[in-house]
């Protein structure tokens, strides 16, 4: 994180776990929630939940595998619902990794269990993440920290 900072990138780093709510008609929906997080102080989407279906998060936890999105050129189907797009419109850049739950050994047992975001407000954040040494430096280190919030999360 310092050394993101240091790159004037301001970095937040997150874990969404899947959770589940009740709708009206009685029909359980799985949501994303922030369960944890570093630099994400005073700032509107710290304690955020939406629906699985939804946002960066919400692709790399459907299909499994890391998602990396500038969203200043993204598609619309990494946008948030408009009731909560208000409270990331200030986000550039999202690198989301699949946490899967653990088993023995260092193996996975391919059960997901959440994500870990690592993104950024500062404009020339998804070019300088997506750079050559810096990529796979991040890649490797998401790779780790997802291992480690599995077993805290398990």
């Amino acid at each position: 994180m310092d050394f993101l900072r240091g790159k004037g990138l301001k970095p937040r780093i997150n874990v969404l776990l899947l959770s589940w709510g009740w709708r009206w008609l009685g029909v359980r929906r799985r949501y994303l929630k922030v369960e944890w997080s570093v630099g994400m102080e005073n700032h509107p989407d710290v304690n955020i939940r939406f629906p699985l279906v939804y946002g960066v998060a919400g692709e790399c936890f459907r299909t499994k595998r890391p998602v990396y999105v500038d969203l200043v050129k993204a598609s619309d189907k990494f946008r948030l619902p408009l009731h909560l797009n208000h409270r990331t419109e200030h986000l550039t850049a999202i690198f989301s990794y699949p946490i899967y739950e653990p088993k023995k050994k260092g193996h996975q047992s391919g059960r997901l269990l959440g994500v870990l975001n690592l993104d950024s407000e500062a404009r020339h954040a998804y070019t300088a993440f997506r750079t050559g040494r810096m990529f796979s430096v991040i890649d490797e280190r998401m790779k780790k920290l997802a291992v480690i919030a599995g077993l805290f999360y398990r």
